[in-house]
């Protein structure tokens, strides 16, 4: 922000930097159904690759 000439005082800064992690798992913290999804078609795509001949 110093190159727009704007300074902050530190109490902001403290706050505002891990502001973008935060909003991220605020947003995608609940998500039981999408990882239910996605855990199944983990599993399908094992059991593709191993049809295949793919050990794990």
């Amino acid at each position: 922000m110093e190159a727009l000439g704007l300074e902050l005082p530190s109490p902001c800064r403290e706050v505002l930097w891990p502001l973008p992690a935060y909003l991220l798992w605020a947003t995608f913290h609940d998500c039981e159904d999408a990882a239910r999804e996605l855990q199944s078609q983990i599993q399908e795509a094992r059991a593709d690759l191993a049809r295949r001949g793919m050990r794990f």
